[in-house]
């Protein structure tokens, strides 16, 4: 059987329900956009690197496929309505499913704070031409209901895919900056490592060991006259001691501690990563992961012996440049007295 038919010469079309009808007629451009949008997500999972969200673009083109056949069915006789009802239709467990989806998508995504610009990666910007395509398949079937009758869980259907396929883009955005993040700190530790000066011997950070690390932070605070909280933390990022002097901000518990966590568990100081995590750099949003433990300011070092990760302090209380200051100095204190 011969591919073209020479029936579509004069500008017709046959529906799926048996009529003639012109190929300008609205449902026929309303079904055709539901192919382009079916086409479009293909385009996207083709190039796209994330299973689940491959695996979920191919559902929705096999629920798209069920809506073309019925919007391209006129039901103006018995027997379409009887071959209407026969057939595999979008329902409203359906429409449950992509909202599951939208609401699972959302959880694991970086937080938007401002509009987006399609395009930092290819997948997401295709995923974004889709939304477009399927915004304007929404403006088509309100026209189309507005002179035939149209289920209401294919408007809803449709109208609910559109966010999916933001937060999906948005989801995929957020994969792809985590693996470069993971690949620029991989990167940066082997170098951090390379450039740490070994020690003669390895050993870990004793309660006495952080006792005299925070007794040296203490006394620097008085120096500059301001209340600080130290805190040294093992290199499983557990609290071995925390000293809050007398004034210090309640707040600079939680930052103090934040500030070793992520010194250690990047392997960086937290001055030199907020150096690397402007807009623009390589670590940009890192902020956002780890659920906001991560400090982009200065105040928190890891701390190496015999190129081994022991722990790390985190400073907190007064500016990046004097809590930089005290945490300085328990930095050299641990380097003294651990050699």
């Amino acid at each position: 059987m011969k591919i073209y038919t020479k029936q579509g010469d004069k500008g017709t079309t046959q529906l799926y329900s048996g009529q003639t009808v012109s190929k300008g007629n609205l449902r026929v451009e309303t079904y055709g956009t539901v192919d382009e949008l079916t086409s479009h997500l293909g385009l996207a999972k083709s190039i796209c690197t994330v299973a689940e969200i491959c695996r979920d673009l191919e559902g929705i083109q096999k629920d798209l496929i069920l809506i073309a056949a019925e919007l391209a069915t006129h039901s103006e006789n018995n027997w379409a309505d009887n071959r209407r009802k026969k057939a595999k239709q979008v329902t409203e467990e359906c429409i449950k499913e992509i909202e599951r989806r939208i609401d699972y998508y959302q959880a694991k995504t970086i937080r938007l704070k401002n509009f987006i610009l399609p395009g930092l990666f290819q997948c997401s910007a295709q995923l974004d031409v889709s939304r477009t395509v399927c915004r304007r398949l929404e403006r088509r079937l309100v026209q189309l209901a507005e002179q035939f009758p149209v289920r209401p869980e294919i408007l809803a259907y449709i109208n609910r895919l559109s966010d999916l396929l933001f937060v999906m883009a948005r989801f995929f955005e957020t994969e792809c900056i985590v693996k470069n993040i993971v690949k620029e700190l991989k990167t940066a530790m082997d170098v951090q490592i390379r450039e740490k000066e070994p020690f003669t011997q390895y050993q870990a950070v004793t309660l006495a060991n952080a006792k005299r690390l925070l007794d040296r932070g203490e006394e620097k605070a008085r120096e500059i006259g301001v209340p600080m909280v130290m805190v040294v933390m093992d290199p499983g990022g557990n609290l071995i001691a925390l000293h809050r002097m007398e004034g210090a901000l309640l707040a600079s518990i939680d930052i103090a501690q934040n500030k070793a966590f992520t010194a250690l568990s990047l392997k960086m100081p937290t001055s030199k990563l907020g150096e690397i995590s402007q807009p623009g750099k390589s670590l940009y949003g890192i902020q956002e992961t780890n659920g906001g433990r991560i400090v982009i300011f200065g105040g928190g070092f890891p701390l190496f012996h015999n190129q081994k990760l022991v722990g790390g302090i985190g400073v907190s209380g007064g500016t990046v440049a004097e809590d930089e200051l005290v945490a300085s100095a328990m930095l050299e204190e641990f380097e003294r007295s651990i050699v």
